[in-house]
């Protein structure tokens, strides 16, 4: 850290021409390649970081850039900075609409999202305290062995090898 304070300090006393000239000789690999990340704390939940992982590719996205540019997220961002609202009470006022929406098609898709919320939610809670009983979890072998498993039942199902089924799914499998 007080290395790039040093270099911040020495940094001020050149020139922009000289600043210009340093920049051109630093081929473009080395400038596109490097890039600073804040460290996130350690104690985050997997669900908090995947979260927060996700918000910096939508963020990083075109889309979300050419979002931020259109003339209604502009308004929107300024009815927010002149109400005082806060993000919560945003949501909260489209949750409102859409819980008394008379639209079907609303209604059905925000039954199956509060849905995959709760499973959401379940899931990390259940995946957390697997990590936290045994540090050596490891989710993705776990999915990777349960779909291995899956298919194996499934194929021998389909085969109609009921004696392997009946192995498979037996305690000595």
């Amino acid at each position: 850290m007080e290395k790039k304070k040093a270099e911040e300090e020495m940094m001020k006393d050149y020139t922009e021409e000289e600043l210009a000239e340093f920049a051109e000789k630093i081929p473009e690999w080395k400038r596109t390649s490097l890039t600073e990340t804040a460290k996130e704390p350690e104690n985050l939940k997997l669900s908090k970081k995947l979260k927060l992982q996700l918000m910096k590719k939508i963020e990083e996205s075109d889309a979300f850039k050419e979002l931020r540019e259109t003339d209604t997220y502009k308004e929107w961002k300024d009815e927010m900075k002149e109400s005082g609202k806060s993000y919560d009470v945003f949501k909260g006022n489209v949750q409102q609409k859409i819980d008394s929406a008379q639209n079907p098609i609303v209604k059905g898709a925000s039954g199956i999202y509060n849905k995959l919320r709760e499973m959401s939610r379940e899931t990390s809670e259940a995946l957390g305290e697997m990590k936290r009983r045994d540090p050596t979890f490891d989710h993705l072998a776990l999915e990777e062995n349960g779909r291995e498993i899956f298919e194996q039942v499934y194929t021998t199902f389909l085969q109609k090898d009921l004696e392997l089924i009946d192995q498979l799914c037996s305690d000595t499998a």
